[in-house]
């Protein structure tokens, strides 16, 4: 494909925008066929265009998935930890101000 996928984005958003207006300022059937064909075929173009960028880097794709499911885990994981230290260090809080209020008595 020769066109850029910008260029393929510009003018599938532009037509999917603009698509109604256009259709309303046609005053013939063979105008609204022009403007509907264009449109069809934007849209063809685009999803062409995204369904190649994908193929193209499946493996990529499949990859990247597999690092974010991987890292998901090792957040949540720190997650948990942090969340136990958090427990830890207001047991000892707690345990600290019980201990000032002991010996303040």
């Amino acid at each position: 494909m020769s066109e850029s996928l910008e260029a393929i984005d510009e003018r599938y958003f532009y037509l999917k925008l603009h698509y109604n207006e256009m259709m309303g300022k046609c005053q013939t059937a063979a105008q609204e066929e022009v403007v509907d064909t264009q449109f069809t075929k934007s849209v063809k173009d685009h999803d062409d265009a995204l369904n190649k960028i994908f193929k193209e880097n499946a493996a990529a794709v499949v990859q990247l998935r597999n690092d974010l499911i991987a890292n998901t885990g090792a957040l949540k994981q720190q997650m948990e930890n942090d969340n136990q230290i958090v427990t830890i260090l207001n047991t000892l809080t707690a345990g600290g101000e019980l201990a000032k209020d002991l010996l303040d008595t």
